[in-house]
């Protein structure tokens, strides 16, 4: 893969400059996705996106004794994050195939590793949703088990009682629709389908709910 160019400020680029610092900007990407994919492909058993990291020392959230408060490790999982993060896979997919800094042996090794990252995370992410009645959540279990977080701090598992969409489904089905496509699957392409309608006639009918967690007691989420 290429290297950085020289440093160009904002204030004083030209268009030419800002053309040429193009290939730096497919530089950074292509890193940051290499990271997501190293850090998938190394947990065979943890088949969601894991950005669990503290972008400051690149360290890995530890797993605490107490999973009751652990918030921050692989033992939570964050709906929000998953549903983009599948839409972003297959979008990173298909530009992969026109970076003007790999080489075509480099795109197809990093497209093998997103057919499967995309197949497995969606799948997991349907089972998670069937499992629920057909929802998504802002928290959730590895296992799929929907969690809130009580007044001590706690997590507090939950399901949902009503058939509201959520904030979550809204982030989901638009990675549910780009993954089916993706894989050329038409039944889940119908499915995503019925499932977009009905998120937007919940938006229409004031039906639609926000999901947000607070991991603060004191500071609850309107």
């Amino acid at each position: 893969m290429q290297k950085f160019n020289k440093s160009i400020l904002a204030e004083t680029a030209s268009v030419a400059d800002m053309k040429n610092m193009i290939k730096d900007w497919e530089v950074v990407l292509v890193s940051v996705l290499d990271e997501i994919i190293a850090r998938y492909h190394r947990n065979k058993n943890y088949p969601y996106i894991d950005t669990k990291l503290n972008i400051i020392t690149g360290k890995d959230f530890e797993i605490l004794t107490d999973s009751q408060i652990d918030f921050k490790s692989k033992c939570s999982v964050f709906g929000w994050i998953q549903g983009r993060g599948l839409e972003s896979l297959v979008g990173h997919s298909k530009w992969l195939k026109t970076c003007s800094v790999l080489t075509e042996e480099e795109k197809q090794s990093r497209i093998s590793a997103l057919d499967k990252m995309i197949n497995e995370v969606f799948t997991q992410l349907e089972k998670v949703r069937i499992q629920n009645n057909g929802h998504l959540f802002f928290t959730f279990s590895p296992d799929g088990q929907f969690f809130k977080i009580d007044d001590s701090g706690k997590k507090e598992p939950f399901t949902l009682a009503e058939d509201n969409s959520t904030m979550s489904d809204l982030f989901y089905v638009k990675g549910m629709v780009e993954a089916a496509v993706y894989k050329n699957d038409l039944a889940k392409i119908e499915e995503a389908k019925v499932f977009f309608k009905k998120i937007l006639n919940d938006i229409g009918n004031d039906a639609f709910r926000g999901d947000q967690v607070s991991f603060d007691p004191k500071n609850k989420v309107k």
